[in-house]
């Protein structure tokens, strides 16, 4: 090769980039990184007011805080065993290993500490985000449990251990093992150079560390495993038992085995500590066939048991754990407290009877809700922008006489309001409420087969007085609107012009000062800041389709997703909520097909319709679910 040759790659030179360009580069990154962070912080501080307004600002302060305590702890853990982990392997090669056959990334102590500061950082966003997915709510749930008062029938243990405390240690039992797994594959493999852990002590006593913690960590995961056996009917990888919970092969063979594999987890542990100080390499052809052979007894133990002693006479083998199973499932759905009477059946009727309960029999449905729907919706809405969503049933007092009705909610559906109306100031300030109900008996007609109306038209008029019609909040997709505006509020069309309305309440968002500004940045609507339509005086109404309010302060209770429009004493109208508190981790109980096997109702919710209040009762205070989230959020609670 000539000299032209051999120098031609040298003189090829990379084009340099122009300092403009490099400044305008990190310009944009910069202001990327502002436009995400600020959306954030606006979402977070938004949702903040919001929920404060309502009164369930310190709900919503309690989650955040430990979602984000949750975050920084992770992201702490992770980032500050990764960095010291690669700081104590490279003081080993420093201090054992010929320098002059390291690399000059490990030499030169400034570069490995911006390399390992790079990699322990994105490390610690990877521990941050598994942390704080065990959920602010397992968090919480651990430190506010209450006790059930009931033991399982196996262990003895109150049932908040299960459904509390078990799972967080599982959780953090799992961290540890991921963090020291990962610490004695990257020791593995650093030490492995040039067969390096053979000679250097200190290389020898880093790695045992790791594997002394991971072997105790995942002693105690076996040793929590028989726990888990009380929650489902899986009896090893391939079978279930009829058994929910713990059946005649998890008592006689995996239980055994569980705790037989706690010490064969921490003898495999002490060998491996043996094989690497004593420089025993046979050790470790021990412990694999040791710890996997017991692993695999164990499974074709169960395999064994359960399929040619517990299947073949199945009813007599697991009676005990069948009693157990339906005794537990019977307390998780509160069957347990039916009352049975022996009732005699009496075959005559007489005119007495029928005078004993007259109160029932005139309150005997001879229509039905889903075509009454439909009618509704043709005789009632007047106008094609109205609906009905749903006919609910309920009880009032009429003229002294308690009955049963139908009821249902004349709601505002601005999607079908004419195309010439379709505006931001009609759908956002002018037409911002549904108006009035409709009610009608439910064991009566008219001639032509029509609901015989308690209440109807526009205005609501009839028997029950519905002084406050106006419906703000309700089932439909209702998006934002901004009352007390320049402009007045479409209320109801009157037969010579539309009559209008004021709202007449201070609950909302007052959008004034900072608050026009951040509300405008999370409607993702410039308009909240030009419109001159809004001044001091108004408010945003935000959320208001009441199952995503009330889920917007308490995502953590599930809700009955039908509710039902009541007229109260006063003539204003509310939304009622069922509330449940459920788990899927009730011992020895059956879910069937559910996703959770215990469920209670302790909690009703209530939305009033004009001004979108919020309250929460608790109506079974000893609820043990309900109790914890009551300590949980002390403020929650009506």
């Amino acid at each position: 090769m000539g000299p032209d040759q051999s120098n031609r790659g040298q003189n090829i030179q990379i084009p340099k980039i122009p300092q403009k360009v490099i400044s305008f580069s990190k310009f944009l990154a910069v202001l990327f990184v502002l436009f995400i962070s600020g959306n954030i912080v606006v979402n977070i501080v938004t949702d903040y007011i919001w929920n404060n307004h309502l009164g369930f600002g310190s709900v919503f302060a309690t989650m955040f805080v430990t979602q984000i305590s949750l975050w920084v702890a992770g992201f702490l853990l992770f980032f500050i065993s990764t960095f010291v982990l690669f700081i104590n392997v490279r003081n080993v090669f420093i201090k054992d290993y010929p320098n002059e056959r390291l690399p000059e990334i490990v030499l030169n102590r400034k570069w490995f500490m911006t390399l390992n500061a790079l990699v322990a950082f994105l490390i610690g966003l990877f521990g941050a985000t598994i942390v704080q997915g065990i959920g602010w709510e397992r968090v919480l749930g651990y430190i506010h449990q209450v006790q059930f008062g009931v033991r399982d029938p196996y262990f003895s243990k109150d049932l908040s251990f299960f459904i509390y405390t078990l799972p967080l240690w599982n959780f953090l039992i799992g961290v540890f093992l991921v963090i020291f797994g990962a610490n004695i594959f990257v020791k593995l493999v650093a030490y492995s150079i040039h067969e390096f852990i053979k000679y250097s002590r200190r290389a020898q006593r880093h790695f045992i560390v790791s594997i002394v913690l991971f072997g105790v960590f995942l002693a105690a995961k076996f040793y929590l495993a028989p726990y888990e056996r009380a929650l489902t009917s899986k009896v090893n990888l391939f079978q279930r038992s009829v058994v929910e919970g713990i059946s005649f092969t998890d008592k006689y063979v995996n239980i055994p085995f569980d705790y037989i594999m706690v010490g064969v987890t921490l003898l495999a542990t002490i060998l491996l500590v043996l094989a690497t100080i004593r420089r025993k390499p046979s050790y470790v052809k021990i412990i694999f066939p040791l710890y996997i052979g017991t692993y695999i007894i164990g499974v074709a133990a169960s395999l064994v048991v359960q399929s040619f002693v517990v299947s073949p006479n199945e009813l007599a083998k697991e009676e005990p754990f069948l009693a157990n199973d339906i005794e537990m499932t019977r307390k998780a759905y509160a069957l347990d407290k039916v009352e049975v009477k022996d009732r005699q059946v009496n075959d005559s009727l007489s005119r007495e009877m029928l005078a004993r309960n007259r109160e029932t029999i005139d309150n005997i449905r001879i229509n039905d809700t889903r075509p009454l729907n439909e009618v509704y919706n043709q005789l009632q809405t007047f106008r094609p922008y109205y609906n009905f969503q749903d006919v609910d049933i309920d009880r009032y007092e009429i003229d002294g006489k308690y009955q049963q009705v139908f009821i249902s909610a004349r709601e505002l559906t601005q999607e079908n309001l004419p195309s010439r109306a379709q505006t931001w100031v009609n759908k956002h300030l002018r037409y911002t409420h549904g108006y009035g109900v409709a009610i009608s008996n439910v064991n009566e007609i008219t001639s032509e087969g029509q609901p015989k109306y308690i209440v109807k038209d526009l205005p609501p008029s009839g028997s029950i007085e519905v002084k406050r019609p106006q419906i703000y909040f309700g089932e439909n997709d209702y998006r934002s609107v901004i009352v007390n505006t320049k402009i007045d509020e479409f209320d109801f069309p009157d037969q010579e012009e539309s009559a209008t309305h004021r709202f007449e309440e201070d609950s909302g968002i007052p959008l004034t000062g900072l608050n026009r500004f951040l509300f405008a940045v999370d409607e993702k609507s410039y308009r909240y800041i030009i419109s001159r339509q809004i001044d001091k005086n108004s408010r945003l109404l935000q959320t208001r389709n009441i199952f995503d309010r009330v889920k917007r302060i308490a995502p953590f209770l599930e809700y009955e997703p039908d509710a039902y429009l009541v007229v109260r004493d006063d003539g204003t109208l509310v939304w009622m909520i069922d509330a449940y508190t459920k788990t899927d981790r009730y011992p020895h109980s059956d879910a069937a097909e559910y996703r959770f096997n215990y469920i209670r109702n302790p909690i009703k919710v209530t939305v009033d319709a004009y001004t979108g209040e919020v309250k929460f009762y608790l109506i079974e205070p000893d609820e043990p679910l309900a109790k914890t989230y009551a300590n949980m959020f002390p403020d929650l609670f009506t």
